[in-house]
């Protein structure tokens, strides 16, 4: 009878009732109502339902070490959250974006381009939030391009710069996407006059074919040339465009935008609902992402708005453009574009404004890729920067081995002063810094007979060393450690001075005395 009590008490453990906390209820619930949402107001189905199930598949309480939990090595649900956290998956999206999307508003309209770029002011005012706020800029950036409405370049910047808050970035992301229609209409209705709202514009002309070929590869080098940070999706949205205007690769394009883009959705939702654990994603900084994320879609919807109306001023007659499609500049296509014709229709039902709006819309979207290259081409090159400075300055480290101890104090640049004169015709040129090449072992003219003597000797002074290293740790008197060391040094003489012919760094090492050579790598007998 106790073994079925002590059976079923390790059952209990195992369960997740004996797990579950009040955070992962609380996650459970939230991913309900994303649920809900998507399938009574269909706000953005094909996203929050799997975000919604995948916040609730990563928040059952289970047992640590199972090796099932989507942060876990080797798990499932780890391996398919590799293609998140290593950035595979938004390429894909804009892969298939680029094979469903009509540039021919934005063909025959260049000018509202512009309404795109200044709906991008989004990204950059939540940029400069996030900095007053505390986070650090590569953290500031990622939460930044949440107000481009672009959930696949919001997980590509924030796994590239903070892929610990990637997570609540995407969440944030996507929700204020399927939000768009509440966000944006009061924004709108608050900004704009009746008048304005009233104005009609001018039926856009019709786009050869030849110019939509054209636009994808144009389009490309350009962006591309201006921010090359930006190639993965610049390429592929491009790419797909290309292939659904070509009208030779119609397979291609049809894979592309349909089972392609319906596998990576899936992948891309479960896997970000999935990372959502209650005790990874319910913090103070997630609160901040998402009042950020509001802000940010927030400012780029009044930019977009207050861009066309102050423009309207230096516009005549049937030139002038509806404040309304202002807002489709954020690159939530085609949702963003959808709400300027809802929004309209409702004072002039006659007013129909989507393909205007498809024209920033498409613009936002090629104006948030592009924002993203720019904030991972800057912040990206410091991050670079501060992995090389830690590089060049390594800290202190001791190593122990069967083979000896080795202690690595310190590096410095070695700058070799040139005393010969320069020839004639280098006279101007900088000199460059001496080739690495294997180092020289240098002894004193002692150490060489008296090291044979003892073997002992090398072990003594060994401890020698590390006695000075805890030394210095303990805070002993500076000028005692150099007095030993001097008498050490004066008496036996055995530790060899390591310095590299004609390299550009110099080592100083302390080792025992078997050593058989030292180059790049230390090579014992």
């Amino acid at each position: 009878m106790e073994i079925i009590f002590e059976s079923l008490k390790q059952f209990w453990y195992f369960t997740g009732f004996a797990n579950a906390t009040w955070q992962n209820l609380v996650m459970i619930l939230i991913g309900i109502v994303f649920i809900t949402l998507a399938i009574k107001k269909e706000w953005e189905p094909l996203l929050l339902v799997p975000i919604g199930f995948g916040m609730i598949i990563g928040n059952i309480p289970m047992f640590p070490g199972l090796n099932i939990g989507v942060y876990e090595d080797g798990s499932v649900l780890n391996i398919l959250y590799q293609g998140v956290k290593q950035g595979w998956y938004p390429p894909l999206i804009f892969l298939g974006i680029g094979a469903m999307t009509d540039f021919s508003a934005l063909i025959s309209q260049p000018r509202l381009l512009l309404i795109g770029a200044a709906a991008q002011m989004g990204i950059f005012g939540a940029y400069l939030l996030a900095l007053a706020l505390g986070f650090d800029p590569n953290q500031a950036g990622a939460i930044g391009i949440i107000g481009g409405a672009d959930g696949p370049t919001a997980i590509f910047l924030s796994s590239q710069l903070a892929p610990d808050l990637m997570g609540a970035i995407a969440v944030s992301a996507y929700s204020y996407m399927a939000l768009v229609p509440v966000i944006q209409r009061p924004i709108m209705l608050a900004l704009t006059t009746k008048k304005e709202r009233l104005i009609k514009m001018p039926t856009p002309r019709q786009v050869s074919q030849k110019e939509k070929i054209i636009f994808p590869i144009v389009g490309f080098l350009l962006t591309a040339f201006i921010v090359p940070s930006g190639l993965p999706l610049l390429g592929m949205l491009f790419f797909g465009n290309l292939l659904k205007e070509s009208g030779v690769t119609r397979r291609l394009a049809e894979t592309a935008r349909g089972p392609l883009i319906d596998v990576v959705t899936t992948l891309i939702g479960l896997t970000v609902g999935a990372s959502t654990q209650a005790d990874k994603f319910l913090s103070g900084s997630s609160v901040k992402i998402f009042v950020l994320g509001l802000l940010s879609f927030v400012i780029a919807t009044t930019c977009g708005v207050l861009f066309v109306k102050i423009w309207n001023i230096f516009l005549k007659g049937d030139r002038k453009i509806n404040p309304l499609i202002g807002n489709a500049g954020v690159s939530a296509v085609p949702d963003s574009a959808r709400v300027s014709e809802i929004v309209g229709r409702e004072f002039d039902p006659n007013n129909h404004l989507l393909m205007h709006a498809m024209g920033p819309n498409v613009a936002g979207v090629i104006g948030s890729a592009v924002a993203a290259g720019i904030l991972l081409g800057f912040l990206g090159h410091r991050l670079l920067h501060n992995k090389y400075k830690a590089h060049r300055n390594p800290p202190m480290r001791f190593y122990d081995s069967e083979y000896g101890s080795l202690l690595f104090c310190r590096h410095r640049r070695l700058h070799k002063k040139d005393d010969e004169p320069d020839r004639s015709d280098d006279r101007d040129q900088v000199d460059e810094d001496p080739r690495p090449a294997l180092a020289d072992v240098v002894e004193s003219s002692h150490a060489h007979a008296e090291s044979r003597k003892k073997k002992g000797e090398g072990d003594q002074e060994v401890d020698n060393v590390k006695n000075q290293h805890d030394n210095r740790h303990l805070g002993k008197n500076r000028t005692e450690n150099a007095e030993n060391k001097s008498d050490e040094e004066k008496h036996k003489g055995i530790l060899p001075e390591l310095r590299a012919v004609g390299a550009s760094f110099e080592f100083h090492i302390l080792v025992e005395d078997n050593i058989l050579e030292v180059g790049d790598n230390v090579v014992y007998k």
